[in-house]
């Protein structure tokens, strides 16, 4: 694969949200764009944000709680491509431990790499291009025809989240190609 000089930036932005306890709603809004690269191009979309759920117990079960979103990537031919995630919007967030805000609290979550064929999940996590404790994603798209990759998603046991409050982050997805 070429790796190209500019990095290629945002193509979609995964949000991930809980609602502990009661009444919260929220939406996102899909993001795309396109790059044309060395005789070709690749788009990134967000069809299904990543969400825990709106009945999160509390305190967080001993299996955690998971949630799963879904990235898109559509090529104008056969193509090569690597999917990184940044650690998000939360303030301290890590690789290992992204954080969800509500209010002036926090929510450690994890996110973690799809199996080959893009659908289950890896005890991979899920890393920038930094890799500093994961990996990225790397697959091949099949011709013209769009790929579905699941973003898998759990918030580890041992935290007690305030009731009533929505907790919520951002990801940047970055396509390489």
């Amino acid at each position: 694969m070429k790796r190209l000089n500019k990095l290629l930036l945002l193509s979609g932005l995964l949000a991930a949200s809980v609602s502990v306890g009661a009444g919260t709603a929220s939406g996102s809004l899909a993001v795309s764009a396109t790059f044309g690269a060395l005789g070709g191009a690749c788009t990134i979309s967000v069809p299904t944000s990543l969400s825990f759920g709106t009945a999160i117990p509390t305190p967080i079960p001993a299996e955690g709680v998971t949630g799963n979103g879904a990235l898109q990537v559509s090529c104008d031919s056969t193509r090569q491509f690597d999917i990184g995630l940044s650690y998000g919007a939360g303030a301290g967030a890590t690789c290992a431990a992204r954080r969800m805000t509500g209010g002036i609290k926090t929510l450690n979550y994890a996110l973690y790499t799809p199996t080959p064929d893009g659908t289950g999940h890896t005890n991979v996590i899920w890393d920038s291009f930094l890799k500093d404790c994961g990996g990225v994603y790397s697959s091949t798209t099949v011709g013209a025809t769009a790929k579905m990759i699941t973003v898998h998603g759990l918030i580890p046991t041992g935290q007690i989240p305030d009731l009533g409050v929505a907790y919520q982050d951002t990801i940047q997805a970055t396509l390489n190609f």
